[in-house]
């Protein structure tokens, strides 16, 4: 995202009619999540869940959260004054940000005998961050980090994507557990599928219409004694972004000219103490 600070006059290339958060924002915050648990119950005592409890529970939870912050962003109108104000806030306009999501979450065992198991999640958002607002986020990036395939004064491109904004966001992802004696009683494998998509209002296609964004994932976990220790390869085809324009047309939406969708490969180690 472009930089939003008050400009001293008139900029050149400068994106309006683009949410960015309220720095001046004091009000109070509401969210909440409930859920439903049909089987067996997950443990709350921790802000997160398992995610899997390897075929010795069977689950199915279906819940639905919120997220509001009034006056959360702000934006700058389409047109900026000749001369700047003395307070640089009173052009701009501010927005409420409203977050919804439902999910659901199955995990049972396929065969007690051989301790198989599947692990299914969907999650539907529909987030309101005011317009145009696209949030694009790289794990560990080597770039950096503010625009997706952003490059750095080194040359390194970065792993960025768009992962949240205004608009709707849908997340599933499936994953199966091998037999036991697969690798012997300590080892478990659990091959694994995801796919991301995002319908964001400030990324367009050349026609004008908006232009998704689709992640997929597909990878490998190996579980050393339960849950004490976790090895992930992931591989990812992460669609590049980088490729956009801002036309005048679109009041402060990007256009997205062309994607280029680039391997990338992470490896994730996770122990337990």
């Amino acid at each position: 995202m472009s930089n939003l600070a008050a400009p001293t006059a008139t900029p050149a290339g400068l994106r309006t009619n683009v949410a960015a958060f309220n720095p001046r924002n004091t009000n109070k915050i509401y969210q909440g999540y409930f859920d439903y648990e049909f089987f067996d119950k997950e443990s709350n005592l921790l802000p997160y869940q398992t995610g899997t409890y390897l075929g010795t529970k069977k689950v199915l939870n279906i819940g639905a959260g919120f997220h509001y912050n009034p006056s959360g962003t702000y934006s700058r109108p389409a047109a900026y004054p000749t001369t700047a104000p003395a307070d640089p806030f009173s052009t701009t306009t501010t927005h409420d940000v409203r977050l919804y999501g439902v999910d659901v979450f199955y995990d049972a065992p396929i065969d007690t005998t051989s301790k198989t198991a599947v692990t299914l999640y969907g999650v539907y958002y529909n987030y309101n961050f005011g317009p145009n607002y696209v949030r694009n986020v790289g794990l560990m990036n080597p770039g950096n980090g503010l625009a997706a395939g952003a490059t750095t004064s080194a040359g390194l491109v970065g792993n960025a994507v768009p992962l949240i904004g205004t608009g709707q966001s849908y997340y599933t992802q499936l994953g199966v557990l091998l037999p036991k004696n697969l690798l012997g009683p300590k080892m478990k494998l659990q091959p694994y599928v995801a796919y991301l998509h995002n319908s964001l209002n400030g990324l367009l296609d050349t026609d004008g219409s908006i232009k998704g964004v689709n992640v997929y994932d597909a990878g490998l976990n190996l579980y050393l004694d339960g849950h004490n220790a976790k090895i992930t390869i992931n591989y990812r085809a992460r669609p590049d972004f980088s490729d956009q324009t801002f036309l005048p047309a679109n009041n402060g939406a990007a256009t997205v000219n062309s994607i280029r969708y680039r391997p990338e490969v992470t490896l994730q180690t996770q122990v337990y103490l």
